[in-house]
């Protein structure tokens, strides 16, 4: 399967991951795109780079400017990644997509890879309505952060009610994770992996919440909470999540917030 990927949504996530396929020699084209016109363009100038095509050959200088410019026939796309911030996001680009001519039959050739986190409910809706349409839909959360994401090392959660569409995915996987046990196939057909991807997020929260009562109980009964940071690091006690968010949780105050939990 020649591979050319679209990639909606390159922020910290998407933008890692679409760059970690520019890199990837079984990844034809790569083509990104952002509602923040600062990140499509800050991705497609450090795309010039490399030995990739990158341009949908339309709208400003081959940059999409909107999302039916990524769907677009003469474009090839026939991956496209949604790594979108929520579901109403995802439902967006989803309504889009299948506002999308009937007579397209382009379109049926495409494979949609849902990187978002979202009810496993909306999945199975949102797959339905794509497989009515002759398109395959993957169901494929991810995790590890944006320095995994660029460099290709991502724990991805995919599961599909086709699963040849897996399988046929493979060196997309490998461009996305790298290593075998970064890659989970997930059966039970569409959905499945967001429930993975919900249990996987029970105990991230988890893991948040404790790391923020263990620091400040060791604030509050006097002890140097950098201090307590580096022994739970180094003991039984640690966890990633303590180390990632731990860290920013005893930063000066003023710093920025760049996790919460709703």
């Amino acid at each position: 399967m020649n591979m050319n990927v679209s990639v909606i949504g390159i922020g910290a996530m998407g933008g890692g991951i679409a760059r970690a396929l520019l890199k990837s020699s079984d990844i034809n084209s790569v083509i990104g795109y952002d509602v923040s016109e600062e990140l499509t363009r800050a991705f497609y100038e450090e795309a010039q780079t490399v030995s990739k095509e990158c341009s949908i050959g339309e709208g400003d200088n081959g940059i999409p400017i909107c999302v039916e410019d990524v769907i677009l026939p003469n474009n090839k796309t026939n991956v496209l990644i949604l790594v979108l911030v929520n579901e109403a996001q995802c439902q967006q680009v989803c309504s889009s997509i299948l506002s999308t001519n009937n007579d397209d039959k382009s379109l049926g050739s495409m494979t949609i890879v849902l990187c978002s986190t979202v009810r496993a409910t909306w999945v199975r809706e949102t797959s339905s309505q794509f497989e009515e349409r002759g398109i395959a839909f993957v169901d494929c959360p991810i995790s590890g952060g944006p320095i995994r994401a660029l460099a290709g090392k991502l724990s991805i959660m995919a599961s599909c009610n086709d699963e040849h569409v897996l399988t046929s995915l493979r060196p997309l996987w490998k461009a996305m994770a790298g290593e075998d046990e970064n890659i989970h196939m997930i059966p039970g057909g569409s959905g499945m992996g967001s429930t993975a991807k919900m249990v996987h997020q029970l105990l991230a929260g988890v893991h948040v919440v404790c790391s923020a009562e263990a620091l400040t109980l060791a604030a509050k009964a006097g002890l140097d909470p950098e201090q307590m940071y580096k022994i739970v690091n180094g003991a039984a006690g640690h966890s990633w999540m303590f180390q990632d968010r731990g860290a920013r949780m005893i930063q000066s105050p003023g710093e920025e917030v760049k996790s919460a939990l709703n």
